[in-house]
């Protein structure tokens, strides 16, 4: 395999876990929100926290991906492939990390995670909904 052929793989194999991960991601903070709402009935909803916090986390299945799609580019001297899959991954990285504790309902994980997610839409969004939940949020 070429590393334009493997840059093609891990291309489709990225989409099919985004699309698939979407929707598992909304499955399971539909179930987290119902298993949370009577333990902390006087805490605001926090659906959307755990879905943010849940399609955050899966980019960590990306980083083995482009972390050996970064190797191999490396080690074909392919310099601008490997220096995109080095940054993706730690992207993919830091989102992860940041999904994680924003599943467990941390500040900083907001805060970094809304930044880091490079979406304006998603600010705003955030900004409006942490906002809310500023106080509830450790």
């Amino acid at each position: 395999m070429n590393p334009e052929e493997i840059g093609k793989m891990v291309e489709t194999v990225a989409w099919i876990v985004i699309v698939v991960g979407v929707v598992v991601c909304a499955v399971i903070a539909g179930f987290l929100e119902s298993r949370r709402q009577p333990k902390a009935p006087t805490t605001m909803p926090y659906g959307w926290g755990y879905f943010f916090g849940l399609t955050g986390a899966i980019w960590m299945l990306f980083v083995p991906l482009f972390a050996v799609c970064a190797i191999i580019y490396f080690y074909y001297q392919q310099w601008y492939g490997f220096g995109g899959c080095a940054a993706v991954t730690a992207w993919c990285l830091i989102q992860g990390i940041c999904g994680w504790f924003i599943i467990k309902r941390k500040r900083w994980a907001w805060a970094v995670g809304t930044v880091a997610s490079l979406n304006l839409v998603l600010w705003i969004i955030n900004c409006i909904y942490t906002r809310k939940r500023w106080k509830e949020l450790s």
